[in-house]
């Protein structure tokens, strides 16, 4: 399949994942109100920090060595099936460990049941991250949006069912969340011996290899969770669920911008990986600077809609995520370039780079949320998550200047010929071979 033909396949499932999360989030919001939905909100965070703590960041790695073809795929199969089982399991334990002994300060206003609940899937999650790696790597873009958007909808679908019998609480939302974590983990084990014809192995030298360049960005992927989450930790251990609540939709909202980028990135980062230094620049700014534009149209109509987009989403009673969900928007539109032109640094193993920057913006993330949800509350959270988010893009724009490319108008300034594309695309939506162009091969880059 072609480089469009997946791109608009990705970007297809990205916009059903949109529909399908706005729908399940506008019934849980309306229905569960602000406090019990930032109560739903900060429990998930446990499996998230978990995950990120216990995955070791090998999904890169994964991606880095199937596309230089540094072991057989059968020794990818097996490699990655064991290490999703020893660390999800080890993670498990010690997550419960940590958190049994840690007392009511580790679970700040969340029940122990809850929690157990929520972290007992975590090998099943794990399972799914390194499978849905390698599924993208061999670019089955199909399988791998199925996987990681097709459990969107069934949780519509349990919310939706939960609605219809009366039991839409926290403790049911946890246990459907965790019957489709088990589910979407098999199903993505099965999907990868569909590509493996011989007997999975489990390669000794392979697996070191994973890990090694896994601790190399492991703390940058934990830096990135704090950049990305230090917000709802702090606010949930400094404010009323509530406003952790008013917090969440905001963030919930910001980040639909990002759908255009990740569908780009889903493509981007395997094709990347086979071609020259100046192939690999050329159509990486493409990308770049088309997804930037369309990242910050979209940010300026949210601006302007906020109101509406916040009492369409949860109703009157979250209006207050208005202000910080404008805070939000400069910094989630500047990600945008970090995001794409992280695909460069991957293709180029820069592992220790991309550790330091996601570094610098998660204790730079970690260190303002401190200092301003204390004193201005959600709107000091939003403040805190862009100001890093604005430095990264910043510092991302110098390496490429310095290390890759001088013309960094190439990244951020959009050409007559960007607009004729993207007019193109949406012209041609309803045919599939046009594709959106932005995510192209790279002839026209």
């Amino acid at each position: 399949m072609s480089g469009s033909r997946q791109g608009l396949q990705t970007f297809v499932w990205q916009v059903m994942g949109f529909l399908t999360l706005a729908v399940s989030g506008m019934i849980t919001a309306r229905s569960l109100g602000p406090a019990d939905r930032g109560l739903l909100a900060a429990v998930y965070l446990y499996p998230q920090l978990a995950a990120t703590l216990g995955t070791l960041s090998l999904g890169g790695p994964i991606l880095h060595h199937l596309g230089r073809h540094t072991a057989r795929l059968e020794a990818f199969a097996g490699t990655c099936l064991a290490a999703a089982g020893g660390l999800g399991c080890a993670t498990l334990v010690a997550t419960l460990a940590v958190v049994w002994f840690g007392g009511e300060s580790l679970h700040h206003g969340i029940p122990w049941s809850i929690l157990l609940l929520v972290l007992l899937p975590l090998p099943c999650l794990f399972a799914q991250n390194f499978c849905s790696s390698l599924l993208q790597g061999l670019l089955d873009i199909g399988w791998y949006n199925l996987l990681n958007h097709g459990a969107k909808m069934g949780s519509l679908l349990a919310v939706i069912g939960l609605l219809s019998v009366g039991r839409l609480h926290v403790p049911e939302l946890i246990m459907a969340g965790a019957a489709l974590t088990a589910v979407t983990g098999g199903v993505a084990i099965w999907r990868v011996a569909r590509h493996v014809t011989g007997r999975w192995q489990v390669d000794g030298r392979l697996f070191r290899c994973l890990i090694m360049d896994g601790l190399r960005v492991h703390l940058g992927g934990l830096a990135i969770f704090l950049a990305n989450r230090a917000n709802l930790l702090l606010a949930n251990a400094y404010l009323p669920k509530a406003e952790v609540g008013y917090l969440y939709m905001a963030l919930t909202l910001a980040e639909l911008i990002w759908f255009v980028s990740i569908a780009a990135e889903t493509v981007l980062y395997p094709r990347v990986v086979g071609m020259s230094e100046g192939e690999a620049a050329a159509l990486t700014a493409q990308v770049c600077r088309q997804v930037l534009f369309l990242s910050a149209v979209s940010g300026i109509a949210l601006a302007l809609l906020a109101p509406v987009a916040v009492w369409l989403y949860g109703g009157e009673a979250f209006l207050p995520a208005v202000t910080p969900l404008r805070l939000l928007l400069p910094g989630i539109v500047a990600l945008t370039i970090s995001k794409i032109l992280s695909a460069l640094w991957i293709r180029a193993g820069w592992f220790g780079m991309l550790t330091v920057l996601a570094g610098g913006t998660g204790l730079l993330s970690l260190t303002l949320n401190l200092l301003l949800i204390p004193l201005l509350g959600t709107e000091g959270a939003a403040l805190a998550t862009t100001i890093p988010y604005v430095l990264n893009a910043v510092v991302s724009l110098a390496i490429y200047r310095f290390r890759v490319a001088a013309d960094l108008g190439a990244v951020w300034r959009i050409r007559r010929e960007d607009l004729t594309v993207l007019g193109a695309t949406v012209r041609n939506w309803p045919r599939a071979e046009g594709g959106p162009r932005f995510i192209s091969t790279g002839r026209d880059a």
